[in-house]
């Protein structure tokens, strides 16, 4: 259910007494609608089904995306995803910070990625690319900004 902020955490004990205590005041009143759509999307078969096939959907479009940057010798480094529909781009080699580069990427070739500062300063020297895409869009985005890497 992307974009509507509602989810739970299955973790021991010791871990959710801590995320409680973060989030309580961030994570609290979701609107009735999103609760029942989340309540019918947990307990449907049908959604399930969909949800099995978004799921692999998703790792094909993964594959795809990380097989360009194995398949193309180049200045950035694919970090495989454990989880989620994005991929962080190692580009320390490109010796530029991510959000000039997200900037330049932006203007010189039409491709929008985030850079990893905005993830904190452990993010700098990455980009942060989307894989919930077409496969066409995924694989037009990542060789635009793989050609500029390494022009």
């Amino acid at each position: 259910m992307t974009g509507w902020r509602i989810g739970y955490l299955a973790a021991p004990a010791r871990l959710v007494d801590q995320a409680a205590k973060s989030g309580q005041n961030t994570i609290t009143n979701v609107a009735p609608f999103a609760q029942k759509a989340a309540l019918a999307a947990l307990s449907s078969s049908e959604v399930a089904e969909t949800t099995r096939e978004m799921n692999r959907k998703y790792e094909q479009r993964r594959d795809l995306a990380l097989s360009l940057f194995r398949n193309t010798p180049g200045e950035i480094t694919a970090i495989r995803p454990q989880g989620a529909f994005y991929l962080f781009l190692d580009v320390h080699s490109l010796n530029q910070p991510s959000a000039e580069l997200a900037n330049r990427l932006l203007e010189e070739t039409l491709v929008s990625m985030v850079p990893g500062i905005a993830f904190g300063k452990c993010g700098e020297g990455f980009l942060r690319a989307t894989f919930a895409a077409s496969e066409h869009a995924i694989e037009t985005g990542l060789r635009r900004l793989i050609d500029w890497a390494n022009s």
